[in-house]
């Protein structure tokens, strides 16, 4: 189900940058080891349109908005997160209709192990 509502958005979103609606993340990746359980970031957000518009900020899983902004063309946020998966991030309209959204990606990073080569100069 989930990946059906996403390739609905990616079909979505060219529509909204066709409108003058453009929504912007950085970083759009966030990168942990695997020795955390939690990628931990600070997450900018700019949208831009070409006439006002009253949007709240979502994340695709939650239950209630982070923010709302009322008849603004352009602006700007900075918020904390802490994520353990992909997470959708979503600008909904008053009749909870999603107007744009990008994925935030998570990343796990597995340092290379390293392999002793050669011989050991401890013989002594």
């Amino acid at each position: 189900m989930n990946r059906w509502l996403l390739w609905l958005l990616m079909l979505i979103s060219p529509w909204a940058s066709a409108l003058g609606e453009d929504l912007w993340l950085a970083p759009d990746t966030c990168a942990m080891t695997n020795q955390e359980s939690e990628c931990k970031l600070q997450l900018q957000l700019e949208f831009h349109s070409q006439q006002p518009r009253s949007l709240c900020l979502w994340l695709a899983h939650s239950a209630a908005p982070l923010t709302c902004f009322h008849q603004r063309r352009d602006f700007s946020y900075k918020l904390q997160l802490s994520l353990a998966r992909d997470t959708l991030i979503e600008l909904r309209d008053q009749q909870n209709r999603t107007v744009a959204s990008r994925l935030l990606r998570v990343a796990i990073y597995e340092p290379a192990s390293r392999r002793r080569r050669g011989l050991s100069w401890d013989l002594l």
